[in-house]
């Protein structure tokens, strides 16, 4: 039987993107006001929406509610963002984003037909990461390209097993470096407790714990504008 190797569909979602600069004070108070009315607009099935950013935005709030049977999965793309939000219908995804010159606005369904309703709203102000939230990103790549690697590895022969735990006991180090405060701190516990702990083997599953807190840190680290970087030393 072939081992079960549990995080590839998971590091598929994981992308790169770059942070926005914020636009000067001086530069902001002669731009001209941002229109407070927000750009409502709804679909039937898959939907590609690019709206013209108004002068002196630096930031969109978006909001978008989809309706469906459960076995709706919905995904949404914001311009050349590699990584999609998603979600399942019936459910309301809100998160802000930086905008400048054309926002683009792509949603999709995975699975059976659904309808959404979306809002964007812009906004004169800019979208600033939070500092400590990017540098808890940043750290919890380094420790999930650990386990990409190991991943993708092992089941081509180019690991064998010393070399597939090194690299999980590698990632649960790094997990246990990071700073556990904060929302993606609380989700460390349960990653620490799967990738760091004793013997792990490829063969186990990964614990719903382990991949709910993965997810949860997936997207907590895209809506502050650094989403994880997952590079495995593989393939993948």
């Amino acid at each position: 039987m072939k081992p079960v190797i549990a995080l590839t569909m998971l590091f598929a979602l994981a992308g790169c993107s770059a942070a926005t600069t914020p636009t000067s004070a001086s530069t902001a108070a002669s731009s001209k006001p941002v229109p407070s009315s927000p750009h409502v607009f709804s679909a039937t099935g898959p939907s590609h929406t690019a709206l013209a950013v108004p002068a002196g935005a630096k930031s969109a709030d978006i909001s978008i509610t989809c309706a469906g049977d459960d076995t709706t999965s919905i995904s949404i793309t914001v311009g050349t963002q590699d990584q999609p939000r998603s979600g399942r219908c019936p459910s309301s995804l809100r998160f802000r984003t930086a905008a400048h010159g054309t926002l683009e606005l792509a949603v999709d369904f995975g699975s059976g037909t659904g309808r959404f309703v979306a809002q964007v709203r812009f906004s004169a102000d800019a979208f600033t990461p939070d500092p400590r939230m990017a540098a808890q990103c940043t750290a919890a790549s380094g420790a999930f390209s650990d386990v990409s690697s190991a991943s993708n590895g092992y089941p081509n022969g180019t690991l064998d097993l010393a070399g597939w735990r090194a690299l999980m006991a590698s990632a649960g180090q790094k997990l246990t470096a990071i700073d556990d405060s904060g929302a993606v701190g609380t989700q460390l516990g349960a990653l620490i407790d799967w990738y760091g702990g004793p013997d792990p083997t490829p063969a186990r599953p990964t614990s719903a714990a382990a991949a709910q807190a993965f997810e949860i840190v997936n997207s907590l680290c895209l809506d502050n504008g650094t989403p994880l970087v997952i590079l495995s030393q593989y393939g993948g």
